[in-house]
């Protein structure tokens, strides 16, 4: 299982080289902690997961199960998190997941700053389990 994970983590980071907003292996971080459990997928106002996270379920949901982010929580994460084992998220700017595919995070990565087009600009995401084109 630990092979998968390494492969799933190399895969995403080496996919990613080319595209202007690059997905990398989670780093050593105290407040990542705060995201719990596992199976959740989670969302800071400010970067380098400062602050409480809003957290949304991301496992055991359907292929292309779309959940729009509360109100109070749309346009606001400035860092997130996939919290999964299984799981591919997919953030959209608009509710629905219509809009913009802003970017796609693998089972267990994370950015702690969204920068340009990502920053303040997420209102859904979709779920996947990895490897699938959902």
């Amino acid at each position: 299982m630990m092979i998968i994970r390494r492969l799933a983590v190399v895969l995403a980071a080496v996919g990613s080289l080319t595209a202007a907003n690059a997905v990398l292996p989670v780093p050593a971080h105290a407040a990542l902690s705060d995201c719990a459990p596992v199976g959740q997928n989670c969302f800071w106002a400010a970067t380098d997961y400062a602050g409480t996270p809003y957290e949304s379920g991301a496992s055991g949901w359907p292929d292309g199960t779309c959940i729009t982010l509360p109100a109070s929580w749309r346009n606001v994460a400035s860092s997130i998190y996939n919290r999964t084992a299984a799981t591919s998220i997919r953030y959209y700017s608009g509710t629905s997941c219509s809009g913009t595919l802003l970017i796609v995070l693998f089972p267990g990565t994370a950015r702690p700053e969204l920068t340009g087009n990502l920053n303040n600009n997420i209102d859904s995401y979709k779920v996947t389990t990895f490897g699938s084109a959902a």
